[in-house]
């Protein structure tokens, strides 16, 4: 990865040689030029708006630098929806709640300062009259409401893009960012229209297909003896889990995952080539419930569940079929806005550490989330709340990054071809174990559920890996193996 990132000399350097095909510095130095021009005309103080420009982005690039080391992605807009939950996106991270508070003093401290600094400083130092301040402001706003074009063919902004030798990569944020600059990548997926319209795309198309599958459909069913909704089906998307003995290189011992491997033999079960690799959970659910491939929407729709789920009036998906649906999160219900996004799914409830509080709460060893054990005691809990059948959709949080020496005991031997850090063994060694943790509780929800008289059908899958394996993930070769996780469906009945 060292070798793709230029230094920041030769960037700037290169951005105005002619001829270079470095221009995309021009195109991050406009926004935050664009940013300063803005916060000049609001305040009319020079070095009050360079002193919290320079703030912005020098906590923009260390929230970028966190997420890539902890989630192995470059920040987003869509991310932006978190600040609303500073406990929970810290945690996300790994942070301390002494970490935090430090932060929070500091920050604190810098922003007492720059107040009495410039009431003594600045206070009576005026930088330019109303109609360039206005002439500023405006630039700053038309420069902002360019970035909602900038992936847009044949528009303005984008044309001036091209020119400047952009080279788009939005289906790969982190390549996007080596290749255009952190600034101006971040701003292109503002751009976040939702797809291309089809040749031929009307309502009366729509109509008409709609009408030729209904009268096929009517026609399968008039001899169909079972129906889906006659029964339970429970989706569980179980956080990072994947087969770590497939992992290229990787040698663990023993098995971590018997019983799920045993399940796998005796039902419909195969893997899954997920979109996502350290992080996209939000992404893996959405295409589970709605059947909709990521790659029917522009590449600048990083995220449906935050950018187009969260404030849609009606949500085609799986649990539709059903009357009663229920969904379970044993963690903050404003994670990828899942609380608007569940709402507008027709869900009636949603358990979370907030109300309604789920019931069983309990963590392993200094793991900060809770366990499957626990995640499944409640799926149990909510079963038991409706006779009838129902759909529950829950992601679980217990496999979740970042990994950090939390368990008392070890039980797997680990080792790998490739040359890996201490860091990586060390996260290696803790999400194996909790591979393992999983792998019995899973053992056991089944084995409950089969003891409920009536059909249920469960399915099962793992979203993404964990970003853990550096070494691996360097070697082109990998990039498939790196992507399967594991999927099964358990028919009870």
């Amino acid at each position: 990865m060292v070798q793709k990132v230029q230094t920041v000399s030769n960037f700037l350097i290169n951005a105005f040689i002619p001829g270079s095909q470095n221009h995309q510095a021009i195109l991050n130095i406009i926004f935050v030029i664009a940013l300063f021009a803005f916060l000049l005309a609001i305040t009319n103080r020079f070095w009050l708006a360079l002193i919290i420009n320079n703030v912005v982005f020098i906590i923009f690039g260390i929230a970028d630098n966190l997420k890539i080391v902890y989630r192995d992605e470059s920040i987003l807009p869509s991310d932006l929806s978190q600040l609303s939950s500073p406990t929970e996106l810290v945690s996300f991270i790994g942070m301390t709640p002494v970490q935090l508070f430090l932060i929070l003093l500091a920050i604190i401290f810098i922003i007492i300062f720059i107040y009495f600094a410039f009431r003594y400083f600045d206070s009576r130092i005026k930088f330019t009259k109303w109609y360039i301040r206005i002439i500023l402001l405006i630039f700053s706003i038309l420069i902002f409401i360019s970035a909602g074009n900038l992936y847009t063919p044949g528009t303005v902004p984008y044309k001036i893009a091209t020119k400047l030798s952009d080279n788009p990569v939005p289906w790969d944020v982190n390549e996007d960012q080596r290749n255009n600059g952190a600034v101006y990548s971040f701003m292109r997926f503002f751009d976040n229209k939702v797809m291309t319209t089809p040749k031929g795309y009307s309502r009366a198309a729509i109509e008409k297909l709609d009408e030729k599958y209904t009268k096929i459909a009517d026609k399968i069913n008039k001899t169909r003896k079972s129906y889906i909704n006659k029964q339970t089906v429970i989706y569980v998307l179980s956080e990072s889990f994947s087969d770590p003995t497939r992992v290229p290189g990787s040698h663990v011992t023993p098995d971590p995952m018997p019983n799920i491997r045993k399940i796998k033999n005796e039902t419909t079960s195969g893997l899954m080539l997920s979109s996502g690799y350290g992080g996209g959970t939000a992404n893996l659910e959405y295409q589970a419930l709605t059947g909709m491939s990521l790659t029917n929407f522009l590449p600048t729709l990083t995220s449906p569940y935050v950018q187009l789920a969260a404030s849609a009036k009606y949500l085609p998906n799986v649990s539709n079929y059903w009357s009663i649906k229920n969904a379970i999160h044993p963690y903050f219900p404003v994670t990828y806005d899942r609380s608007a996004v569940y709402k507008n799914m027709g869900f009636q409830k949603f358990y979370t550490l907030y109300s309604p509080k789920i019931k069983y709460t309990k963590r392993i060893g200094n793991s900060p989330y809770i366990s499957d054990l626990s995640a499944y005691k409640n799926v149990l809990w909510v079963l038991k709340k409706h006779k009838k059948s129902q759909f529950i959709q829950m992601p679980t949080m217990q496999n979740h990054m970042s990994y950090n020496n939390w368990y008392k005991k070890y039980t797997f031997k680990i080792s790998s071809t490739y040359n890996r850090s201490s860091w990586e063994s060390g996260v290696v060694k803790t999400y194996v174990q909790g591979v393992s943790y999983t792998d019995n509780s899973t053992k056991w929800f089944i084995k409950k559920i089969n003891k409920i008289k009536k059909p249920i059908t469960i399915v099962w899958y793992g979203d993404h890996l964990p970003g853990i394996y550096d070494s691996e993930i360097s070697n082109p070769n990998n990039m498939l193996s790196l992507h399967e996780t594991e999927l099964f469906s358990s028919i009870i009945s």
